[in-house]
């Protein structure tokens, strides 16, 4: 467990006396209960996300505002609401056999047909994952339904779309999101998370090399991914892929309504904590014959 570094340290505690220093210390107390728990993705961002110490900074009153009061305080009880989820969560990160295929056959692959608002335990129909490997690739299948896909504005996650979080290599923090979208945009990006819990998004937007396609179907749309696993940075650049070899997924499906302004349903075929970013949710699936 990493060591625990008190609020103060970051410059976000205030000075005692002050008439936010309550606030202060709710937020110094759900950064400490946070370690370690499944709420940790959102403890962290108390002191290592930009965006939101800007909205703490505006709530606490410490900085010159450079957010609304109401919108800093909107973000900061969201933030508290999530942290009060994790806290709340209860379910392990799931495990999974993924069997051996051919590409572009799915009859032995592993199957999901339930959809889990990200953050929920129920889920519904709606969307089927086919998963399964090849010596030489991840092969991922989505088919869903949806009677008018949505299409992209300038981001392909700004538009309906299946996004495919990997992270190849426990040691090594950086990991990769594959996104696909109806219309067959594709593209890859890698993201580094850091040991003191500092996530760089975008760190390399050139990502891995993969495959893809995408079509509408008389009910909603199809993806397809066959992702190399030669191209994944750490141990897979120099090992092949065999039974018993390990991986960690996030698989998340955007469902956007279209209204200009509301965010996107955002699915897993599994429970998921929180998004795709939450390394500590990512279900683990081992190859096998």
């Amino acid at each position: 467990m990493k060591r625990y570094v008190p609020l103060a340290a970051c410059g976000i505690l205030l000075s005692a006396g002050c008439a936010s220093d309550g606030r202060a210390k709710l937020l110094e107390e759900a950064y400490r209960t946070g370690k370690g728990t499944p709420a940790q993705f959102a403890t962290d961002k108390i002191i290592r996300d930009r965006e939101t110490g800007r909205a703490i900074r505006s709530w606490l009153g410490t900085d010159i505002p450079r957010i609304p009061e109401a919108e800093a305080e909107r973000s900061v009880k969201a933030l508290l609401c999530d942290i009060r989820s994790g806290l709340n969560w209860r379910l392990k990160p799931p495990r999974y056999n993924l069997p051996r295929i051919s590409a572009g056959e799915w009859t032995h692959a592993l199957k999901f047909d339930r959809a889990f608002p990200l953050g929920q335990t129920a889920g519904a129909g709606g969307t089927r994952w086919f998963l399964g490997w090849t010596p030489e690739t991840l092969e991922v299948r989505v088919e869903c339904v949806d009677p008018a896909p949505v299409s992209s504005r300038k981001q392909l996650w700004e538009g309906d779309c299946i996004e495919l979080f990997l992270w190849p290599d426990i040691p090594l923090m950086l990991y990769a999101e594959y996104l696909v979208t109806p219309h067959g945009g594709k593209r890859s990006i890698y993201h580094l998370r850091t040991e003191e819990g500092i996530v760089h998004y975008g760190i390399d937007r050139r990502g891995p090399e993969f495959t893809a396609a995408a079509g509408l179907t008389p009910d909603g749309y199809f993806v397809t991914c066959s992702i190399p696993w030669n191209k994944l940075a750490g141990l897979w650049e120099k090992r092949e892929a065999v039974p018993g070899n390990r991986v960690r997924l996030a698989l998340v499906r955007c469902d956007w309504n279209g209204e200009s302004g509301s965010p996107p349903v955002k699915t897993s075929p599994y429970p998921l904590l929180y998004d795709g970013h939450n390394l500590y949710g990512y279900a683990e699936f081992i190859l096998t014959r």
